[in-house]
């Protein structure tokens, strides 16, 4: 017993893993960015772009990861049953889940009422403005290089989506799904 090091009646200390390194770490940046954002808001909206690039970073790897686990869940099951099995699961899973996700929205929406105080009857959309931010004069838009005129092409857009929504375009109402629309006039 000459090999062992420690002394009888002692516990041997456990040895924290290098991850739970990472679960402090990120639990001290979150308690810096709310002391950071109540000290100094003008400081911590500078910060902003950094924030912004760190989560555009986490969306990058998210499709990755999860393609990889899945692959080597799978490559790691030597029966094509057990395969299918946990396939299945996966899918009961999913649809269990998806359920239980619609049911507590159905019910939040229908107890709570989202939105209810907003006032958006009189909201207008100015389609020319939006697609003006979004790509350069020269390039080629909806009837521009077709030689028609950009009013006639939104009004038969319009027209195709039914008659409730062509009047309420007119009106300047927005509709989401009813992109690139200009109120005749």
């Amino acid at each position: 017993m000459a090999l062992q090091s420690r002394t009888p009646g002692t516990k041997s200390r456990r040895r924290i893993d290098s991850s739970h390194y990472l679960y402090i770490a990120v639990i001290g940046a979150v308690l810096a960015g709310i002391t950071v954002g109540l000290a100094a808001p003008e400081f911590a909206v500078g910060l902003k772009p950094i924030g912004d690039a760190f989560v555009l970073l986490i969306k990058m790897m998210i499709a990755p990861i999860i393609f990889c686990t899945i692959v080597l869940g799978v490559g790691s099951i030597a029966k094509a049953a057990t395969v299918g099995k946990v396939g299945g699961l996966a899918l009961l899973y999913f649809i269990v889940m998806s359920t239980f996700a619609l049911g507590i929205g159905l019910v939040v929406g229908n107890l709570i009422h989202p939105g209810e105080g907003l006032d958006i009857a009189d909201s207008t959309y100015d389609a020319v403005t939006t697609e003006a931010n979004r790509a350069p004069a020269s390039s080629a838009g909806i009837g521009s290089s077709a030689g028609t005129s950009r009013s006639s092409t939104h009004r038969s857009e319009v027209r195709s989506c039914g008659p409730s929504i062509a009047g309420n375009v007119r009106e300047g109402r927005f509709h989401p799904w009813v992109e690139r629309v200009r109120p005749s006039g």
